[in-house]
């Protein structure tokens, strides 16, 4: 919704001076938008003028209720809460992903699978996702079921029931995932990423936790989690096609209202801030290598061989080196478009091997430099280069890597390059800017 009020907003400009210089609004466009090899970005144009307004609204408590409204016979409602583990802990690192795993078990109201059964009985699809920043529950169904699908949207946040014999199931089978995630190259070389561009901060943290924590978390842990952080003010339920916003906020009222808006003075989260460190970390592949001092700019770059994400497990030709991290003096900061970026001064940076097995023939890199939050406008601009630039992974015979670049293909002839892609991650605020990414 943020990205297409931007967008809308801007399309309105246009139409507004389209307006006062006496010029037809959509069919005298400028000449750009009338050239036939941009006849789609018109027609884009003009899509624009068809989104639905987005309207917004505060309870008492504090949460917030957004809708945008469409003549679509289905609707998709959702609670999505700032909480994730940017929030959390060392020691409660992956409490969250816990809860998320839990809140399909069964509630207060509906215990065991009578939550499943309702959900099916209605033909919904019902779906829950976490991420370092936020949580979110949500419902996909037929319009005429909105005050269902929200009734209980409801009764998962408020009452799950966190029966002891269900987090011992769960606690399976998150350890089970976690084992299943260190085969997947891609998550690995990523939770690296994210833990070497801000060492020493929350934003390091990965959001399933390190097995440790999962085999220690209680039922004190999860219950004081819930009430410390399920606050109304770090709410928001949302939805969008067939609903009306009157409705959806009459039921916010009458399902939500009830959610505490407060905290005693001893209880109230902060927010830690957090750096951009740029360090540079490597996992290498092959003959060993002769590492030495460099200069770089303030990227941070991490990569991984196919194995396990513990380095200290003694696998052929494993290798560990001390942490070499360095922290700029002046972060990089931004004025809303991306050709304000400051040049920032070079830094000795040190190589990390973290995990080596000379008999594994691949090598995973990933490459991360700051940029703009989720509340900056450029967000926007790199979501559209993300959507544009595309991927490339020749184990699926191509991908949706641009065709004008097509260096897919040519990396992979020419220099063993398997794949690649280009992934936006934004957050809401590094140090004490409203901004920040990788």
């Amino acid at each position: 919704m943020a990205a297409s009020a931007v967008c809308r907003a801007a399309c309105c400009g246009t139409l507004a001076a389209g307006r006062g210089s006496g010029t037809g609004v959509l069919l005298r466009q400028p000449a750009l938008l009338r050239s036939p090899a941009l006849r789609g970005t018109a027609t884009f144009a003009q899509a624009l003028q068809s989104v639905p307004e987005t309207q917004v609204s505060l309870l008492d408590n504090g949460l917030r209720v957004a809708s945008e409204q469409s003549s679509q016979p289905t609707c998709t409602v959702g609670v999505w809460i700032d909480v994730g583990s940017r929030y959390e802990t060392e020691k409660n690192n992956g409490a969250g992903y816990f809860v998320e795993h839990l809140a399909f078990k069964g509630t207060k109201n509906r215990p065991g699978n009578a939550l499943e059964k309702e959900v099916e009985s209605i033909g919904a699809h019902l779906n829950a996702y976490s991420t370092r920043e936020h949580t979110a529950y949500y419902i996909k169904a037929l319009s005429k079921d909105l005050p269902k699908a929200v009734e209980l949207l409801a009764d998962i946040v408020q009452n799950c029931s966190l029966e002891d014999s269900q987090i011992e199931k769960e606690r399976d089978v998150i350890l089970q995932e976690l084992q299943e995630n260190d085969a997947s190259m891609r998550d690995v070389v990523f939770d690296y990423l994210h833990a070497t561009a801000f060492q020493g901060t929350p934003l390091a943290q990965a959001v399933e936790g390190p097995s440790e924590n999962v085999r220690k978390l209680s039922r004190a842990d999860l219950t004081e989690y819930l009430s410390r952080h399920y606050k109304a003010p770090r709410m928001v339920l949302a939805a969008a096609g067939g609903v009306e916003h009157r409705q959806l906020l009459d039921l916010a009222q009458k399902h939500f209202s009830s959610i505490s808006g407060t905290y005693t003075e001893d209880a109230v989260p902060t927010l830690a801030p957090c750096r951009f460190t740029g360090s540079e970390v490597g996992h290498l592949v092959g003959r060993a290598t002769t590492l030495s001092q460099g200069l770089w700019e303030d990227p941070c770059m991490c990569g991984y061989p196919h194995g396990s994400r513990d380095a200290s497990g003694g696998g052929k030709g494993a290798s560990q080196a001390h942490v070499h991290a360095h922290t700029p003096p002046t972060p990089g900061t931004f004025s809303g478009h991306l050709g304000s970026l400051p040049v920032p001064q070079p830094h000795h940076v040190l190589f990390q091997i973290r995990h080596r097995d000379d008999a594994l023939p691949l090598a995973h890199v990933a490459i991360a430099v700051e940029g703009p939050g989720w509340a900056n406008p450029d967000n926007v601009a790199l979501q559209v280069a993300n959507a544009i630039i595309g991927h490339y992974d020749c184990t699926y015979g191509g991908g949706t890597v641009s065709t004008r670049a097509r260096h897919g293909t040519l990396a992979s002839r020419k220099r063993g390059c398997w794949g690649c892609g280009l992934l936006y991650c934004g957050v809401q605020s590094v140090g004490h800017r409203q901004e920040g990414g990788c």
